[in-house]
């Protein structure tokens, strides 16, 4: 089953008072509305969570998850206002604790700051939580601002998160989302009785996996499941301080727009820099990919601490940036995705005569391998290196001594020749199964050792794939994990199905792996869909006061 959710999205409230120069101060006028441009403004500030709307099929119940401290606190403001052509007016910043118009902002209420000044000819607004020192200063129009980062500087730790106008664009606004006017006053006391409310959320997603209870191998008759781990994987290196919002497939449809904090019902997606244009893949180094994405090719460069657990813990987090892509570019290159892996340590293993494999010499103790230790997958099959050669010699007695009865049929013997194909992949020699001379009994042995004067070879070759072979390095199996977003049964690879959205928390949830996954992390694939490997994965996942959305797995 699959579900949404969303991380509460912050909600600030901004107080606002402006007058010409004549009439600062001056509390007599019936409402006390000024349109004199030339003139200040005044500005409280309270910061508070937002009310959600109703549930859809794509919510969790509740739809959000409430932020931790550190992901709520506000420590920073940075203020800018536009004008009516967004050109800036004013550029303003205050520190949470020692100025007082910062007020104290809290989660789901705050503390109202103490009114200031702006200039009256401020029609627009742009708040800015734990600015990142990446962003830009001195800056004139809001354009110029609003410029794709590369992300230097984190958006969050834990003590911070960066948060922005959630509307994707600047406030106020009319229920449609389109823009308005600011309302300015003559008096701090009748701005403050006609506050304007703002939301703010996270400029970042955030992501955790979960394995049910612990015990992924439940019912798996084929392996024992251990040691699982994540990393997030295909994460962008650039963001917008604000994005755009935008309808996914489903919000076209009569169901509509159902994230909670979505106010203008603008869509829950969002347009990040590379949205629509994605870098090429023909450079074989994958040099202008990596300078859009951060994508972990090799499991030797990921730190063991890296890998996060899969229960309840505080280490079983991570944030990133939003990551949202065109239907087109539904594809494993572009789509943030959990790696997670396991060691998957195959059991029933069986003699060529179908009696169990017991051979502790080999880490196999009736039929079931040890947990780490090497083994391979031939044309479906899971072997040890000894085995697959028992294997070998059986296919290779059976051809020699058939066709010495009949020399005009010719055996194919598969798994010998599949081997030889992953020999010649990784660089070593094929081993000749010709009938040779001799007995059966005797060539098939002849062939079966000089396989097995390659098996150093494989072995240090390491983990690796080529056709219908599967070498796993200690029983490590990798399995990435696309995440979805908007996602829906009616159709496949749709605008917003996948990607990672600000604001959002996505719970993967893996409650089975019924099969073997990749011996190595698979290069950055445009050509495989998002949606056209479902045999590996059982997953659910959810995102978050954060949205909140979660979907699950079997692999």
């Amino acid at each position: 089953m699959k579900k949404m959710y969303y991380f509460a999205a912050t909600l600030l409230v901004l107080l606002f008072a402006a007058c010409s120069n004549d009439h600062i101060g001056r509390d007599d006028d019936d409402d006390g509305i000024v349109t004199d441009p030339t003139g200040e403004a005044w500005i409280s500030l309270d910061i508070k969570t937002a009310a959600a709307k109703a549930l859809g099929r794509a919510l969790n119940n509740p739809d959000k998850e409430m932020g931790t401290p550190a992901e709520s606190t506000v420590s920073k403001l940075r203020v800018i206002f536009f004008d009516a052509a967004h050109n800036v007016t004013a550029d303003k910043s205050f520190t949470v604790g020692s100025d007082t118009e910062a007020g104290e902002p809290g989660q789901p209420e705050g503390i109202l700051g103490t009114a200031f000044k702006v200039p009256a000819a401020s029609k627009r607004i742009l708040v800015i939580a734990n600015p990142s020192p990446d962003l830009p200063t001195n800056v004139s129009t809001y354009n110029e601002f609003n410029q794709a980062i590369v992300a230097i500087a984190s958006l969050s730790s834990p003590s911070y998160f960066m948060m922005t106008n959630a509307k994707g664009g600047l406030e106020p606004s009319l229920p449609n989302g389109d823009e308005t006017d600011l309302t300015l006053y003559n008096s701090a006391s009748k701005a403050e009785s006609q506050p304007l409310s703002i939301h703010i959320d996270r400029a970042v997603a955030k992501v955790r996996v979960y394995t049910d209870n612990g015990n992924i191998a439940a019912n798996n008759l084929q392996a024992n499941i251990s040691e699982p781990g994540w990393v997030l994987n295909a994460t962008n290196k650039k963001y917008f301080p604000v994005s755009e919002r935008v309808k996914t497939w489903m919000e076209e449809t009569p169901r509509g727009c159902i994230t909670p904090f979505d106010q203008y019902d603008l869509g829950s997606y969002r347009k990040d820099p590379n949205h629509d244009v994605q870098p090429l893949m023909s450079d074989p180094n994958f040099t202008s990919y990596l300078q859009e994405y951060n994508y972990e090719m090799d499991a030797a460069n990921i730190a063991s601490g890296a890998w996060h657990p899969t229960e309840i813990s505080v280490n079983n987090v991570e944030y990133c940036l939003e990551n949202t892509q065109t239907a087109e570019h539904n594809v494993w290159a572009y789509t943030t995705q959990v790696l997670f892996k396991v060691i998957y340590s195959p059991k029933g293993l069986v003699t060529p005569d179908k009696n169990v494999y017991d051979n502790p010499a080999d880490n196999v103790n009736h039929g079931e391998l040890m947990a780490g230790a090497d083994w391979l997958m031939v044309n479906g099959g899971y072997y040890t290196w000894n085995l697959l050669m028992d294997y070998i010699k059986a296919e290779l007695l059976y051809k020699y001594t058939s066709e010495d009865k009949d020399p005009s049929i010719i055996y194919t013997a598969a798994l010998s020749q599949t081997v030889n194909k992953y020999l010649v992949a990784i660089g070593t020699p094929e081993v000749s199964i010709d009938r040779g001379s001799g007995t059966p009994e005797a060539r098939a042995d002849e062939v079966v050792a000089n396989f097995n004067l390659k098996r150093s070879n494989v072995e240090n070759y390491g983990a690796y794939r080529h056709g219908t072979v599967s070498y796993y390095k200690g029983g490590v199996n990798y399995y990435p994990i696309m995440i979805k977003h908007d996602d829906t049964d009616q159709v496949y690879n749709e605008f917003g199905e996948f990607g990672v959205v600000r604001n959002s928390v996505y719970d993967v949830h893996i409650s089975k792996v019924n099969n073997p996954g990749y011996p190595n992390i698979p290069k950055p694939d445009p050509g495989t869909k998002d949606e056209d490997e479902d045999k590996y994965l059982s997953i659910r996942i959810n995102v978050n006061p954060w949205t909140w959305y979660t979907q699950t797995e079997e692999l």
